[in-house]
């Protein structure tokens, strides 16, 4: 959230048995000076070229600031998960890790005890599954989120009013701890979830501080990453006019790329382990800053590698073999674009999907790392070699480029 902007409140809830509910909600959110987020409002952002249920995960996670989950007597219909679009409302904002607040009607809480001593009764008269049962009683014991009963609107309202003024409050005590910590310059400048994590150390700290800041970078190379896919080059390129030169500038392009491997890979398999530290010990969050931006640089690199071997002027001759050396960083370049999503989409997950009591999980966060186009370049390397052009003197008559 920037300077200047007006929180925003997601009221994620079936629409219509509790529509007067969210209208009620509406009007209350908008009285404290906050932006309601309800999807049957004008103001609901739709997004015409995905499906409904993505395009409400879409808004949690690009817009939500406050996620206020209501829960009554429908739970709705399943998704290709199978679980209600509620339900993956609450699990993409966990993942964010933005503040929850759950209300559900006191009906259903007062019948719950019934339920968990008789799962296979007949429940159609209080509610429409019996998986909204199962949904309450994992927001109540392993998600170990604050349940709130209610029976009318005004319940929902004199509750979330307290609740905001000690959110407020924790805050205002954030913002001072930032600045009482004397944070270290490179991470300092850190913002938004980043800050966050580091000031809260909250499960799973390290791996998601890399993720979000791996995202980011790449993120802020995207102009560059479209100016490779498109060919759009600019600046001054090298003038390679004897086969001499053109083998001279192909080995010292393919050390170059040896390089960013092996600097990736020294990255994710040294510096990256050292500074998350061992299991049950706190990591280090500047080594952690330290070794994105590494492996972020390693990522532009490949970038600025493909384009300048695109600026790169040869004779006819030596062009298709130029062309697919220029595809060489593009398995490397997706592969680390790939490996940040899914390093996020993985954590995001086991915070949204928590281990039960005893149980433990492993993360791991592969990189694979490969060139494209090897194959076709050792092949127009033999054609070349075949027809002689890599040992006959310049051709001063062969002037095309």
């Amino acid at each position: 959230m920037s300077m200047g902007t007006v929180p925003t409140v997601f009221v994620s809830s079936t629409c219509y048995d509790l529509k007067q509910v969210r209208s009620d909600l509406h009007d209350f959110i908008e009285s404290l000076g906050l932006q309601p987020i309800i999807s049957e409002h004008r103001s609901f952002p739709i997004d015409p070229n995905i499906k409904a249920v993505e395009n409400c995960l879409k808004v949690v996670e690009e817009r939500a600031d406050i996620l206020l989950l209501i829960v009554g007597g429908r739970y709705g219909s399943p998704t290709e998960h199978g679980k209600s679009v509620t339900n993956l409302e609450y699990l993409r904002a966990k993942a964010k890790g933005i503040p929850v607040y759950v209300f559900v009607q006191n009906s259903i809480l007062s019948i719950l005890p019934v339920w968990k001593a008789n799962p296979d009764g007949n429940y159609q008269s209080v509610v429409d599954s019996t998986k909204l049962f199962e949904f309450v009683e994992l927001l109540k014991d392993t998600e170990n989120v604050w349940v709130i009963g209610f029976e009318v609107a005004q319940d929902i309202c004199r509750t979330l009013r307290e609740q905001l003024s000690y959110l407020f409050m924790e805050s205002l005590g954030l913002r001072q701890r930032i600045r009482q910590k004397a944070l270290p310059e490179s991470l300092g400048k850190l913002t938004g979830m980043p800050l966050r994590l580091v000031i809260e150390r909250s499960p799973y700290w390290e791996y998601r501080l890399f993720a979000y800041l791996l995202v980011e970078e790449i993120d802020r190379a995207k102009e560059e990453r479209w100016d490779l896919h498109y060919g759009i080059v600019f600046g001054q390129g090298e003038y390679l006019d004897d086969p001499q030169k053109v083998m001279h500038w192909i080995k010292r392009k393919l050390a170059e790329q040896e390089r960013y491997v092996a600097v990736s890979e020294k990255v994710i398999n040294t510096a990256l382990q050292e500074a998350f530290g061992e299991p049950g010990v706190p990591g280090d969050p500047q080594k952690i800053v330290y070794a994105t931006k590494r492996l972020a640089a390693a990522y532009r690199a490949g970038i600025e590698w493909g384009i300048d071997a695109r600026r790169v002027a040869v004779k006819k001759r030596f062009q298709d073999l130029i062309d697919t050396l220029a595809t060489f960083p593009d398995n490397l370049i997706k592969e680390i674009e790939d490996y940040a999503q899914h390093c996020l989409s993985t954590i995001e997950e086991i915070i949204a999907n928590p281990p039960g009591p005893g149980e433990k999980r492993e993360i791991e966060l592969t990189l694979k790392m490969s060139m494209s186009g090897a194959e076709e370049f050792s092949r127009e390397c033999e054609k070349l070699s075949e027809r002689g052009f890599f040992d006959e003197e310049d051709d001063e008559d062969e002037d095309e480029y």
